[in-house]
């Protein structure tokens, strides 16, 4: 009789928790999970560009407030507590891989501090173009660290996000792979190093340059040794070119970046520039080597994911 007693208390158990529905079962997993997790958790110097940061490790509470921390993370598949956004919303090639739970944060150049301490991360990504003052405002919430903004130490900043969450082994098989796609590239296309290339990026009705170094020109012509124009070499930041000064370069390969955030009243202003006779005489364009949007435009540029996109895009429809 007692034992029925038992069997039957059991079974009310069970269908109570189960009317409960799956709540109770979540909250039990999630508290266990926390506990296990937070068992691993320590503090560690964290070393980045000459940098020494004190954060705890591993975590995956992360507040990713630049793009440049948005892209890195979904390279290495982590999902980040929040992120922020521009133009009202979370970037459309970005969004899907942040997870369904990511939080908007804010604008791109003036994360809410509010908002992030919410969230009570453990490390907040932001961007070296953060001011003194907006920095020590993240800092009084959490370990935050400003991404370097410069195309060349892209490696260092996918390696950041890879140690601090316990990625670091994929952070380096991405960077391996990265670095053999290249040099196979390179081996496959020799003509390369004969090819004059130029990206422009479309803004306000004018064509902008970059410097050697954003972007995407230190992969173009420093990891893949395409030709650098001199004017290039002359730039010391993003700078208007005219039509007449394009034509007078004249390069082979001209990749043209139509931002459509960027250009809301200019729609027909690539129709335009393609009706110019001095654009029309251009070699590029006479040998239908001209691209436009060859990668989505919200790339950064200086980060791995679009790196590896770009990567990709040329080895399939530039190089032949």
């Amino acid at each position: 009789m007692k034992k029925f007693f038992l069997i039957s208390g059991l079974l009310v158990l069970s269908l109570i928790l189960v009317s409960c529905g799956n709540q109770v079962a979540t909250i039990v997993k999630t508290d266990f999970d926390s506990v296990e997790f937070k068992a691993k958790e320590k503090e560690k110097k964290i070393v980045y560009l000459d940098n020494e940061y004190v954060m705890k490790y591993p975590t995956t509470n992360i507040v990713t407030a630049s793009l440049e921390a948005m892209e890195d993370a979904v390279a290495l598949g982590i999902e980040p507590l929040g992120a922020v956004s521009r133009n009202g919303e979370i970037p459309n090639y970005l969004v899907s891989d942040l997870g369904k739970n990511i939080v908007d944060v804010g604008k791109l150049s003036d994360p809410n501090p509010e908002l992030i301490k919410v969230l009570q991360p453990d490390i907040i990504l932001g961007s070296n173009e953060f001011d003194k003052e907006k920095t020590a405002t993240l800092e009084d919430i959490a370990s935050t660290i400003n991404l370097s903004h410069t195309s060349d130490t892209w490696r260092d900043s996918l390696s950041l996000l890879g140690e601090v969450s316990g990625n670091k082994e994929k952070a380096t098989t991405l960077i391996s792979e990265y670095n053999d796609d290249l040099k196979n590239i390179k081996e496959l296309h020799p003509e390369i190093k004969n090819l004059s290339i130029l990206i422009l990026q479309v803004k306000d009705e004018e064509l902008y340059m970059f410097e050697s170094q954003e972007y995407y020109n230190s992969m173009l012509y420093d990891e893949l040794g395409f030709k650098q124009p001199a004017k290039i070499e002359e730039n010391k930041e993003r700078e208007i070119i005219s039509i007449e000064e394009l034509a007078k370069i004249n390069p082979d390969i001209i990749l043209v970046e139509f931002s459509t955030h960027e250009n809301h009243r200019n729609d027909d202003f690539v129709n335009d520039l393609r009706r110019n006779s001095l654009w029309k005489n251009m070699k590029a364009e006479k040998e239908d080597r001209v691209y436009f949007n060859l990668v989505d435009d919200g790339y950064q540029g200086e980060t791995y994911l679009s790196k590896r996109a770009m990567l990709d895009e040329l080895n399939k429809k530039v190089l032949f």
